[in-house]
């Protein structure tokens, strides 16, 4: 594996592989009493970095910042807007594509994200033929169910509970101090799915289900099978542009 930031514009040129250019995509939110602001940039990156082991990828530096308009009002979280960050996706992707690599990995970490990262890659598609492939944990409430001890607390959030703080305890555990974990069920308003709604006016810590049943062994487990299904899909969207091309 590669790290971009750390070539000399010599190494770089050398590179036979160019595959493939990682992304690892965060945001900077509060995460409980437990884990700290920075959790979703640590994770993207540790996750992408163990994907572009596996796959021979380039790894970028990390967007440390993400659209966090649900979570804006707990202290410490920032958020950029979607159009924003949407802008700056779709810069690194012509600026990738321009240095010869043939497609961008985006690894993201944080739900919020996902507007900005979807429409950036059709409209770079679109306009100049590139293909970004994203990921967002994928497979991992099948994944949850064959591992996790707790009931999620929503169908679609996965915040600070025991499947994030399981992963961040596998990527960094220096970062998590499960005396402070809690465990706590929001109750949610009729509508919550339906119209924009402040996490903070359902949750009092910030933590969206059981942070204490969290294990090193579970966010293993999960890991590992989330960037298995990675590898699949990478593997699929290549096999098939490449049969395009013949």
């Amino acid at each position: 594996m590669n790290e971009w930031q750390e070539l000399s514009w010599q190494e770089y040129e050398q590179l036979t592989n160019k595959k493939y250019a990682i992304l690892p995509l965060g945001a900077l939110e509060q995460h409980g009493p437990h884990m700290k602001l920075g959790t979703d940039n640590f994770l993207a990156e540790g996750v992408a970095r163990l994907l572009s082991e596996k796959i021979k990828g380039i790894l970028l530096p990390t967007i440390n910042y993400g659209q966090v308009w649900s979570l804006k009002r707990f202290p410490g979280s920032l958020s950029l807007s979607t159009d924003t960050l949407k802008a700056i996706i779709k810069d690194i992707a012509r600026g990738v594509k321009f240095q010869g690599v043939q497609y961008l990995i985006i690894v993201n970490s944080h739900i919020g994200n996902m507007t900005a990262v979807k429409e950036a890659a059709r409209e770079i598609y679109d306009e100049i033929g590139f293909r970004v492939i994203y990921f967002t944990y994928p497979g991992i409430n099948e994944i949850a169910k064959n591992v996790c001890q707790s009931p999620k607390s929503h169908p679609s959030i996965i915040h600070a509970c025991e499947i994030e703080t399981s992963m961040m305890l596998y990527i960094d555990d220096t970062k998590v101090d499960m005396n402070k974990a809690v465990t706590e069920y929001p109750e949610y308003p009729p509508g919550f799915d339906e119209t924009p709604i402040y996490w903070d006016e359902v949750s009092s810590f910030g933590v969206f289900g059981d942070a204490k049943a969290a294990t090193r062994q579970k966010g293993e487990q999960i890991i590992n099978s989330v960037i298995n299904n990675m590898i699949t899909i990478i593997e699929n969207i290549t096999r098939r542009d490449e049969s395009a091309k013949q």
